[in-house]
């Protein structure tokens, strides 16, 4: 007994048990249906009015007919609730496109609300990023400023003895150009400090006369000779430096640069400027003497009364230079283009000129004495009045130059182009013009005494008045000359092999029979 009564006990137990987690479940199924009703209150009350309509109405209707047929009730019951069931499935679907917009109206206004989100985000990040570039430039600026107060200190370092300090105002000097490549606002200042310390310190170094003792050659004397070094002067390290920094800087004049950068009146004796970029730089004055500026760029730069001699300058830009009394004695100018330069009184005695272009500069009383011009173009050049005495001019163009006045004597012009050259009043006395081109060259009271014109070509050249004593025509062509008369003709050395026109030929025989025949044997 008593163990049935513990079994039955405990049978209820479980169905206590049973009975409240059916409630529980009952309870949490009717909190998530009331919460689905809540968030869907439309489509609930549809749901309870449609399952209300679909079973009550079909039989209320039939009902109402009267109909006692079980049989014909039941199918008009069920054809009631079919109509029905595709009404209320019109209702249903019409009710979810209607939920279907609202939640595409929802999503756009989400996307619109994300979007502006995102836009305010990105604004506040080109903010942030603007204001930590400001606060990097800020930074950077303060390091340049500092770093470029250091370097300008640096420039002006002196050792214990007071005297400069190399080594240091070196590392200032490559500072200050690691900093013009970094910043631009101070490029420039940088470009004219530099300019100005060498401006200031460029006086070049001399080494003083030192005495040298050498043995004597003559072992039985034993005596010692002494011998004097010869002065030597020459740029110390920093100017060297400093100018190697200007010659390579980032920019040149008119290609970044509005300002001429000033050298005037620097020592830059036996400085190396190969390549160098001094375009429009202002060098008045200053001495170059020995200078290497083979290559160098120096276009449209000032350069009057400049110090140039024994400078080399191959293959050399001075376009358009401004060359006025500089002094280029003995100057290695081969290749070099000074096309449009100006060298009026510019002094340029022995100077190597090969293959030089001159085209269109203008040469006006400079010296070019002993120069050598070979194969040098001086089309239209302007050279009055210019001193070319003894000058070596072999195979050089001088087409449509302007020579009048121009000093020539025993200056070497064979196989030169002188194509209309203007000549006019020009001293050639004992030149060399062997087979030189002189078609329609104007020749106008020009000086060819003892001039060697031997197969030169004078077809239309104007000859009036022109001084031919002791000039030698032969195998000339003057076909054609201008303004030659028999008395001209008279006074030259030869006519051996000459052409001459016909008529004047035959007036020079009937005037002077014996010397015609004595100049053209």
């Amino acid at each position: 007994m008593t163990l049935k009564n513990r079994d039955t006990r405990q049978s209820i137990e479980k169905m206590k048990e049973y009975i409240g987690q059916l409630t529980k479940n009952t309870m949490r199924d009717f909190n998530t249906i009331f919460s689905k009703i809540q968030e869907y209150p439309l489509i609930s009350i549809f749901f309870i009015f449609a399952v209300i309509f679909l079973f009550i109405f079909p039989y209320l209707q039939v009902d109402f007919r009267g109909i006692n047929n079980v049989t014909k009730e039941a199918e008009l019951e069920n054809q009631y609730r079919a109509t029905l069931a595709q009404i209320l499935g019109g209702i249903a679907i019409a009710i979810g496109l209607y939920y279907t917009w609202r939640r595409i109206g929802i999503a756009e206004k989400e996307l619109q609300a994300t979007q502006e989100n995102l836009k305010i985000a990105q604004d506040n990040l080109k903010v942030t990023q603007e204001i930590a570039e400001n606060n990097l430039k800020v930074s950077k600026e303060g390091q340049i400023t500092e770093r470029f107060t250091r370097a300008v200190d640096q420039l002006g370092a002196i050792d214990q003895l007071g005297k400069p300090a190399l080594e240091i105002r070196l590392g200032g000097i490559y500072a200050l150009e690691r900093i013009s490549k970094e910043s631009e606002d101070d490029y420039w200042p940088i470009m004219e400090i530099l300019t100005a310390y060498v401006r200031k310190n460029s006086s070049g170094e001399a080494v003083e006369n030192k005495k040298v003792t050498r043995l004597s050659m003559d072992i039985q004397a034993n005596e010692s000779t002494t011998i004097k070094v010869p002065t030597i002067r020459t740029i110390s390290l920093d100017i060297q430096a400093i100018i190697t920094v200007i010659g390579k800087r980032k920019y040149s004049f008119n290609n970044g640069e509005s300002t001429h950068l000033n050298l005037r009146m620097t020592h830059l004796i036996n400085a190396d400027l190969e390549g160098a970029h001094l375009e429009g730089a202002d060098l008045q004055e200053a001495h170059l003497e020995g200078a290497d500026l083979q290559g160098a760029n120096i276009k449209g730069a000032f350069l009057n009364e400049t110090h140039l001699e024994l400078s080399y300058l191959e293959k050399a830009h001075l376009e358009g230079a401004y060359l006025g009394k500089a002094h280029l004695e003995e100057a290695y100018l081969g290749k070099a283009h000074l096309e449009g330069a100006d060298l009026q009184e510019a002094h340029l005695e022995k100077a190597k000129l090969l293959d030089a272009h001159l085209e269109g500069a203008s040469l006006s009383w400079a010296h070019l004495e002993g120069a050598n011009l070979r194969q040098a173009h001086l089309e239209e050049a302007d050279i009055q009045d210019a001193y070319l005495e003894g000058a070596i001019l072999l195979d050089a163009h001088l087409e449509k130059a302007k020579l009048l006045g121009a000093h020539l004597e025993k200056a070497n012009l064979t196989r030169a182009h002188l194509e209309g050259a203007f000549f006019i009043g020009a001293h050639l006395e004992e030149a060399r013009l062997e087979d030189a081109h002189l078609e329609g060259a104007s020749l106008s009271g020009a000086h060819l005494e003892g001039a060697d014109l031997q197969e030169a070509h004078l077809e239309g050249a104007d000859l009036q008045g022109a001084c031919l004593e002791g000039a030698s025509f032969s195998g000339a062509h003057l076909e054609g000359a201008l303004n030659l008369s028999i008395d001209q003709l008279s006074k030259v050395k030869s006519l051996k092999g000459a052409k001459i026109d016909e008529k004047l030929l035959v007036a020079f025989k009937d005037k002077y029979p014996e010397l015609h025949s004595k100049l053209t044997k």
